[in-house]
């Protein structure tokens, strides 16, 4: 057996093992997670009441992260700075965190995500194995990309997107094929330990195929247009207030008290509760009928608002929500299909956010089918491109 043969045998056989671990127990987390934000979401619409506690809720989380949370506070940005510089072990703190932070934030009505919650817990926990065998920066690089991977496979059910939002997500232009075993493997392992253990994932449904002409190209491009601009207004509102609360609230655990307290007043003068937590019911309704031109903004100002005073969570739901709600508006004033535009907005908007255009893509293929691939193609390049160098993850480098 020649060396090359034997070295590669080891690596085959080592990520294996590694990978198993990880996609064990971040799919175990992800399981766990998934469970208790049914609970939450349900305690959450038979007790209405709960939403006037969220002031409270996010200032009790603000100073548990205050006082213990140390660099967690960072959230994916931290994951990756790690992977550029990869100094520190990421703390184990960090997931387990961020899980109950998040299962506050929706028990209480916070109109934030899941994917947030799933990559930190999924790279908190493969970081961990550090302490256990010396690895190389390379490899550690790996563990995060894999714990990543899991993560997001977890949630969301896609398993093949999971995959090419971790190789996409570090460097925008960039995919890290080296570490594309563990990658694959944590991802299926990941969603396989998720589905073992009877955890559904959501469902949306979405039959419309376009047809293929020049008129419907035409609208989908501006559609995808309309997309990467709403990407760049998400993410400046959501730098513009996070300035906004750290310059004139100097004590960070009175900032989500203060967000809380505008968030419950805005519902209450809306006089509505779909914009309450991840709003799955109306993104589902959003491929049935469409949806009043306002509800995606309400809901972009409102997530901004929550995430930018310090709740957990993430972007990916909302932005699901913003996209498939603003998709379908827009198939009303086009004449084109509603489920088919929402279901484009809704990996469309998530692709100019997180410049993962391939993990989009493929995410779309994995949830809707082949129909509209390439409309969905289509729309999610020129929003990528509209939306410039914006994105939710500010730490993200760029291969110029």
């Amino acid at each position: 057996m020649t060396l090359k043969v034997k070295q590669a045998l080891k690596y085959t056989l080592s990520w294996l093992f590694f990978s198993s671990i990880i996609g064990l127990c971040v799919g175990l987390s992800c399981g766990f997670f998934l469970y208790y934000l049914d609970k939450a979401a349900l305690i959450r619409t038979n007790t209405p009441w709960l939403l006037y506690l969220l002031p409270l809720a996010g200032l009790i989380v603000g100073l548990v992260y205050h006082l213990w949370g140390k660099q967690a506070n960072k959230g994916n940005n931290l994951l990756i700075e790690n992977y550029h510089c990869p100094n520190k072990i990421i703390p184990l703190r960090m997931g387990i965190f961020v899980l109950f932070a998040t299962l506050i934030s929706h028990l209480f009505g916070a109109s934030v995500g899941r994917e947030g919650t799933a990559l930190q817990m999924g790279s908190a926990f493969s970081d961990q194995l550090q302490r256990f065998y010396n690895f190389t920066i390379q490899e550690r690089k790996t563990l995060i990309l894999a714990g990543i991977s899991a993560g997001f496979s977890g949630v969301f059910g896609t398993p093949i997107a999971a995959i090419f939002f971790a190789l996409e997500i570090m460097v925008v232009g960039k995919l890290q094929y080296k570490q594309l075993y563990p990658i694959l493997l944590t991802s299926l392992i990941s969603n396989y330990v998720v589905n073992l253990i009877g955890i559904k994932h959501v469902s949306y449904s979405s039959s419309e195929i376009l047809l293929f002409d020049i008129s419907t190209i035409t609208k989908v491009a501006l559609a995808g247009v309309a997309f990467g601009l709403c990407a760049i207004v998400f993410i400046y509102l959501n730098t513009y207030l996070k300035k906004l609360f750290t310059k004139y609230i100097s004590i960070p655990y009175w900032q989500p008290f203060v967000g809380g307290c505008l968030f419950v007043g805005i519902c209450v003068l809306l006089k509505t509760n779909i914009y309450l937590g991840l709003g799955v019911e109306t993104i589902q309704e959003a491929f049935l009928v469409a949806m009043p031109l306002e509800v995606f903004f309400i809901k972009l100002v409102l997530t901004a608002l929550v995430l930018s005073a310090g709740f957990k969570g993430g972007e990916v739901t909302p932005l699901f929500f913003i996209g498939a709600t603003l998709g379908s508006s827009l198939a009303l004033y086009m004449g084109l299909p509603i489920g088919a535009l929402a279901s484009i907005g809704f990996v469309a908007l998530l692709c100019a956010c997180t410049k993962t255009p391939l993990a989009c893509i493929i995410m779309a293929i994995e949830l809707f089918g082949f129909d509209n691939a390439l409309y969905i193609g289509l729309a999610c390049a020129i929003a990528y491109r509209v939306s410039g160098r914006a994105s939710i993850y500010q730490k993200q480098q760029f291969d110029s």
